[in-house]
């Protein structure tokens, strides 16, 4: 799916662009006043208090004055600054050299930097902690990025009546919920947008927590291009190029950029309207329902912003 020329509607409406904060990779500033002052608190209470009650780390005296989640080191270092160990954590999680120092709206992220703590898979588990992260410190950076409602630390039998409510119109059930890792199996209300969900399911999601902001902004994190989007028409496989010809793409669309390209019809089409040989094509390319969807989202509410 390219990413020019969107010009007709879809049963996709826009929204209003939604803040998004890719990279949990954001260096800890303490300004000097601020360091000034946890050293005088240190100074007064050090003849009357136990030393234990006293010293914080900077990363506690952050979380407590402004709300910050606690970063490891890690997220200040370059990539040839890393330890062995935590060039192999940062590696399990997908990162390369090139992702991890690349800063800007164009950069790419590995999935592993839009889960959950517990949609890791074991190996991501394993690999943030040898970069320096916990539970509690991941799932607060991850939070932060959308206003992610309570309902989703919770396990099952922690859900509210309301809450267990909501969660089964969106068509979670236990087994699935309280699911960690790859193989776990999310309802189709995962995949689609605030706009794309039934009456009843938005219900659902509002008696969990959500609004269409934060569900939007979550969904948005999820957002991942296939490996055949950086790739030249010829790079492309037979399975590729035969997906990219029945969606309407030929060599000299594939890679254009300019408002004077002409896109295929299936380029401004939400999934559920494509036809099923496009459906087809579109999986040939490595693209699923929600990665399209996510995509098509992001380019309408990144023109609405433009306007």
């Amino acid at each position: 799916m390219q990413t020019e020329g969107l010009t007709s509607n879809d049963e996709l409406p826009v929204i209003a662009a939604q803040p998004r904060m890719l990279s949990v990779r954001t260096a800890f500033l303490l300004p000097t006043a601020a360091m000034a002052l946890v050293m005088a608190v240190c100074i007064i209470h050090a003849g009357t208090s136990p030393v234990s009650s006293v010293v914080q780390t900077t990363a506690e005296v952050l979380l407590t004055e402004e709300g910050k989640c606690a970063t490891p080191d890690t997220e200040n270092k370059d990539w040839d600054e890393l330890t062995k160990d935590e060039t192999e954590g940062a590696s399990a999680l997908g990162w390369k050299k090139e992702s991890w120092e690349c800063e800007g709206a164009e950069c790419k992220h590995p999935q592993s930097e839009v889960k959950a703590w517990k949609e890791l898979s074991n190996t991501e588990q394993r690999g943030a902690r040898q970069i320096g992260w916990d539970q509690e410190n991941w799932d607060c950076e991850f939070e932060e990025r959308c206003d992610v409602p309570s309902s989703e630390e919770k396990d099952w039998h922690e859900l509210t009546k309301d809450e267990e409510e909501g969660a089964s119109a969106l068509g979670w059930k236990k087994e699935f919920w309280d699911c960690e890792g790859e193989e776990c199996q999310n309802p189709k209300s995962d995949d689609k947008p605030w706009t794309d969900l039934s009456t009843n399911e938005l219900e659902g999601a509002r008696q969990l927590g959500w609004d269409h902001e934060s569900w939007d902004c979550e969904f948005e994190q999820r957002c991942f291009l296939p490996s055949s989007e950086d790739k030249d028409w010829d790079q492309l496989t037979d399975d590729e190029a035969k997906g990219a010809s029945v969606l309407g793409w030929k060599k000299e669309s594939w890679k254009c950029e300019g408002e004077e390209c002409k896109l295929p019809k299936s380029e401004d089409k939400a999934w559920q309207n494509l036809s099923k040989i496009e459906q087809d094509g579109a999986r040939h390319l490595g693209w699923d329902q929600h990665s399209w969807n996510c995509e098509l989202l992001e380019r309408r509410t990144g023109e609405l912003d433009t306007e």
